[in-house]
């Protein structure tokens, strides 16, 4: 908020969920404005596609791979890498990140930098 964007969590988890991530992510010092939960769904495309569809943001920070399937080419795809042993995040899924980071507050520095 700070540097004038909200921080939105989309999580692929039950909605009755919700709250808890929010009181979690809050408790651990991110700003978050709100938390938005979607179905863990194995699909083709992500769980996590058709809100962030309507909430139109300007990046999608995950570290899971498979969420980025079928998400906007406007909205700037950045991946959290994982520890490489047994990782969902390489093969040719790679070519629709926009971005690779250590962590979020990776992202968030070379975000800030970049724009």
């Amino acid at each position: 908020m700070e540097a004038g964007y909200d921080l939105v969590c989309v999580t692929a988890m039950e909605r009755r969920f919700e709250t808890a991530r929010l009181l979690n992510l809050e408790n651990l010092g991110f700003p978050i404005s709100r938390v938005i939960a979607t179905q863990s769904v194995q699909s083709d495309i992500s769980p996590k596609a058709a809100a962030l569809r309507e909430l139109a943001p300007v990046a999608f920070v995950d570290d899971f791979l498979p969420y980025m399937r079928g998400i906007s080419k406007n909205i700037h795809a950045a991946l959290v890498l994982r520890e490489p042993n047994g990782s969902p995040n390489e093969g040719s899924g790679l070519d629709h990140v926009d971005s690779q980071h250590a962590d979020l507050a990776d992202f968030a520095r070379w975000w800030l930098n970049e724009k």
